[in-house]
């Protein structure tokens, strides 16, 4: 089940980021920003998510239609569902989430059994989409938070609204112009990591594909993995592109001394998921910097767009 709140006292903070939450007129301000980007109380973080992605469903999440879906999958014939490609891939797919994880440790557990639930209802809910391998880490996560009729809810945010259909369904152009991005921001924001980059012959996107596709999942410290998820439920894409830069200016001297692509891409790929709770301070607060960030990345957007639209 989602993780349960702790018994802490709210701070004031707390009950600032909460008022504002709440307030539409004060829901996309600079000060509820700045409190997330600080990072929400854990015994918050259902809460705060949740009405993060009520608010993208129009303010109301229909909480019939979650469990209409779950109908029609009880109705389906087993033999049906089988031949289902989608669903096929996403029992396949639940026992790769969390292997490590106690909760998900059985395929018959509680956990796995939720997880399987929300990815086939979404299957059935949207199959112009049905499964994108990577779905079963975005919902696995989400449920360490929140219940499962949420987590179908904030599926449908991430795919539908901060994300895109076209990241997840073939050929993933959305997804391509994004790491095309964040690579030429690299070469803006860190110009000496991206010459680093170029003349060991290591392609940041080796790296990025994952960390986007799958909102960091898997790749990073959970505490740290939350932070992030904290602001990309307030500000969709961009929260991507900010820890992505401040991950490399956090480590920039490391990554600097590493003497060739592949041992920049063990680093990246490995190395981080053991960063200490000192650095994921540090890295949260990093991600707050590059005040043109929003700027750059609207001109390359465009650019990239342009650039696609004229190689179809």
């Amino acid at each position: 089940a989602a993780a349960k709140p702790t018994s802490e006292k709210r701070g004031p903070e707390a009950d600032t980021m909460m008022e504002l939450l709440f307030d539409e007129q004060t829901v996309a301000s600079d000060e509820l920003r700045t409190l997330v980007f600080r990072g929400i109380p854990p015994q918050y973080r259902k809460r705060v998510w949740r009405a993060l992605i009520v608010r993208w469903c129009g303010g109301f999440a229909p909480r019939e239609h979650y469990r209409k879906l779950l109908a029609r999958v009880e109705r389906v014939p087993h033999s049906s569902l089988s031949s289902n490609k989608a669903i096929r891939q996403i029992h396949l797919d639940v026992m790769r989430t969390f292997p490590s994880n106690r909760y998900f440790a059985s395929e018959t557990s509680q956990a796995c059994e939720m997880l399987r639930k929300v990815l086939t209802a979404y299957a059935l809910d949207n199959p112009s989409v049905g499964y994108c391998q990577g779905f079963n880490r975005l919902v696995g996560f989400a449920l360490f938070t929140l219940e499962p009729e949420d987590a179908f809810w904030c599926l449908k945010d991430i795919v539908e609204n901060k994300m895109g259909e076209d990241y997840y369904t073939d050929p993933l152009t959305a997804c391509h112009i994004d790491l095309a991005i964040l690579t030429d921001v690299v070469e803006v924001e860190l110009p000496h990591i991206a010459t680093h980059f170029r003349e060991r012959n290591f392609s940041l996107q080796s790296i990025s594909f994952q960390w986007f596709i799958t909102l960091f999942v898997h790749d990073l410290p959970l505490s740290l993995i939350f932070r992030i998820w904290d602001v990309f439920l307030l500000v969709g894409r961009e929260a991507l592109f900010r820890f992505s830069l401040a991950l490399l200016t956090h480590y920039a001297s490391y990554i600097l001394a590493l003497p060739d692509e592949i041992e920049i891409f063990n680093f990246l790929k490995r190395d981080l998921k053991n960063c200490s709770v000192e650095d994921q301070e540090k890295i949260a607060e990093l991600s707050t910097g590059f005040p043109n960030l929003a700027r750059e990345l609207s001109e390359l957007r465009l650019k990239h767009v342009r650039e696609s639209v004229m190689n179809l």
